[in-house]
């Protein structure tokens, strides 16, 4: 099971509230229900604000990131989680490394801003070192016949903790509060 982002203990406000509650897991269900709403919020708004790369598609990430958003209530715990691949990474920093192959393609033009290079998305591909910079580039002919770098190999890439993914913990707690009440 992975590891959860950010757990938030709420036990001691919320055991005032379950002793007047006959059905506490009713309460434990709305205190995720507002939560989640906060994180849909916030993950919406984040969509709408992200920079992307003049001429190249939106990924609409952050929106993908708040639909995957859900809620899950046990006995005595309520749980939300984003089910969307690369919150942790976003959240936490870290290093990616490529997987299947021996290095990772970041795209450098439009055309082939969401296309894998082994899909054929460019005829007669072919890589370009430079030996001054040590950096490579996965290239092809364009039209006019001329080379055109296309994606930018890297061994890997390193990646910021950004806290800012969520919410701080305080308003998550006082959307859970205000919701249970």
């Amino acid at each position: 099971m992975a590891q959860p982002i950010l757990q938030i203990d709420c036990q001691t406000d919320l055991a005032a509230l379950s002793r007047a509650v006959p059905d506490p897991s009713r309460l434990l269900s709305n205190a995720a229900r507002g939560v989640s709403n906060l994180l849909i919020r916030h993950l919406l708004a984040r969509n709408q604000s992200a920079a992307h790369r003049p001429g190249f598609p939106r990924s609409n990430y952050w929106a993908t990131a708040a639909r995957s958003v859900q809620t899950g209530v046990s006995h005595e715990t309520a749980t939300v989680s984003i089910h969307a691949p690369g919150i942790a990474l976003h959240y936490h920093g870290g290093v990616v490394r490529p997987v299947a192959a021996k290095r990772l393609a970041i795209p450098l033009r439009p055309e082939v801003a969401d296309k894998n290079p082994r899909e054929g998305a460019v005829g007669n591909l072919f890589v370009i070192h430079s030996k001054r910079s040590g950096k490579a580039v996965l290239a092809g002919r364009g039209p006019d016949g001329r080379a055109r770098a296309y994606w930018l190999l890297l061994a890997s890439t390193t990646h910021l903790p950004d806290p800012s993914v969520l919410p701080p913990p305080t308003t998550l707690r006082d959307a859970a509060l205000r919701a249970a009440k």
